[in-house]
């Protein structure tokens, strides 16, 4: 072995890094294996075989498998434990830095459920506490956080879809016949001379492959193969009539004989002057599918490439494709929430007491801690998120300042929903509605952090303190948009 790398780095003047490397030894005894590992200079590997930082093994891939990527990505995230980080800036980062640590693997290989399940727990973690340690309540579950923003989530990735969209660069490299050694490999080995889409899963293949295999049916409505006088795209076994058809499942073999048409048919054998033109039959089941797929048009069709719902393939349309086969409903009020007259901080606020995520007297006695259920401010009802903020007759006295200015009345509603609702069903984006929802916003932020100083600081604000902070948090947001706020306005909030 050493004078075979001997030679190979002599012909191509690439040596072996004994540092990176390592040497699996089976079959001979404890004193054999440590002679050659002190001949080679190799350090001893376990059964944790790697091929580029990845487990290289051919049974399903577990959590322990996997626990580099876990380490890593804790790792990242136990670096900014010191930093003084707010929530917004803690969402910002997972989704940039921890997701982009997660695409290597993402796309190679089918991520385990339970380590999706790990590195959801830590995201949760770091993001309500600012550490992945610590194991306090945490209001809201991180299915929510998996929500786009339209429909009232925070917008990050689905790890367990974009892990089957990462998946999919893989599938449409074998589908294309990429100039790939591995492609080669896959169609020479592994698919032989079966036709992909209709090939039954191999039982003795590895697994990477077999979960290929099976995620045939998920690609399957997004994928149409594209055909001219040039291609090769089989009729029965190929989705090329319309996306996501493959003929050969619509029919059952005898169905198939009767229409005359051979199983290693080409479809461009029936293509003329741009229109598939096919034999007719008495079967009306048959004839109607003819029907369908001769009301394509082929002419524009210049290449043979494989659209992904019309479009060369990515794993960012592959991901929307698999959000919006499963629809949510929008939320009316996510424009409002979201929008760029406020500081991120202001807005996440503003969508946590939407979904009810403020660690509240009573959300606290509902988890089983044993504290005061009365409100802070009038010390008479239960503390509740719509209590504080709309029902304490503690801070009429503040909604009715900050109606006076605005122009609006504010103590009627009794919901933070209902008021984003109506700002979007009326007038927003106008001047005043826009106005209108930075005061809202920073006299919820403004009435949360007098809350907490009441409980953690025992220090306790009057109204006109507080109304004067909110007056100089408002006009320090407005200043953001002057340009597109009238001088007038922004001086009556100075």
């Amino acid at each position: 072995i050493k004078e075979a790398l001997h030679k190979f780095n002599k012909m191509t003047d690439l040596s072996i890094n004994q540092n990176k490397s390592s040497m699996l030894v089976s079959g001979i005894s404890n004193e054999q294996a440590a002679f050659l590992h002190l001949q080679s200079g190799f350090a001893s590997m376990e059964n944790d075989m790697k091929y580029l930082g990845l487990p290289l093994i051919t049974k399903r891939i577990t959590k322990n498998d996997c626990y580099p990527l876990y380490h890593k990505i804790t790792s990242i995230m136990t670096a900014w434990d010191n930093r003084k980080l707010t929530q917004s800036g803690r969402l910002v980062l997972i989704k940039s830095v921890v997701f982009s640590s997660i695409v290597y693997w993402a796309r190679t290989i089918i991520l385990p459920i339970k380590l999706l399940h790990l590195l959801r727990s830590a995201m949760s973690r770091f993001f309500w506490t600012g550490s992945i340690h610590n194991r306090k309540i945490v209001p809201c579950a991180f299915s929510k956080f998996e929500v786009p923003f339209k429909s009232g989530g925070l917008g990050i990735l689905d790890i367990r879809k974009w892990n089957i969209a990462a998946i999919s660069k893989q599938f449409d490299a074998i589908i294309n016949k990429r100039d790939s050694l591995w492609v080669e490999w896959t169609w020479h080995h592994n698919i032989k001379n079966k036709d992909f889409w209709v090939m039954e899963i191999p039982q003795l293949s590895s697994w990477t492959w077999r979960s290929i295999l099976k995620y045939r049916e998920v690609f399957l409505p997004f994928i149409q193969y594209s055909v001219n006088a040039s291609s090769k795209v089989k009729f029965w076994n190929e989705p090329w009539g319309r996306q996501g058809l493959i003929l050969s499942k619509l029919f059952s073999f005898s169905q198939i004989v009767q229409t005359g048409i051979s199983l290693s048919a080409d479809a461009n054998s029936y293509l003329l002057n741009g229109n598939i033109q096919l034999p007719t039959t008495s079967n009306q089941e048959i004839q109607h599918t003819w029907d369908i797929i001769q009301q394509t048009n082929f002419t524009a069709i210049q290449s043979n490439s494989i659209k992904w719902n019309g479009k060369p393939h990515s794993v960012m349309g592959v991901y929307n494709s698999l959000t919006e086969s499963d629809p949510l409903p929008a939320a009316l009020w996510h424009e409002v929430i979201w929008s760029t007259d406020t500081v991120p901080q202001y807005n996440l606020m503003m969508w946590k007491v939407i979904n009810n995520a403020l660690l509240t007297r009573s959300m606290l006695q509902k988890v089983g801690m044993i504290c005061p259920m009365q409100c802070l401010f009038c010390e008479i009802e239960e503390e509740t998120t719509d209590h504080i903020f709309f029902e304490c007759p503690a801070l009429h006295n503040l909604l009715f300042h900050l109606g006076g200015k605005t122009g609006t009345y504010l103590t009627g509603h009794t919901s933070i929903i209902q008021w984003n609702i109506i700002l979007k069903a009326t007038k927003w984006r106008t001047v005043e509605s826009r106005v209108l929802t930075v005061c809202l916003k920073v006299f919820v932020a403004v009435i949360w952090r007098e809350r907490n100083l009441r409980v953690f600081e025992n220090v306790r604000r009057n109204d006109m303190v507080l109304w004067t902070d909110m007056k100089c948090s408002i006009h320090k947001q407005l200043k953001h948009c002057a340009s597109s706020i009238p001088l007038s306005m922004l001086h009556a909030w100075a």
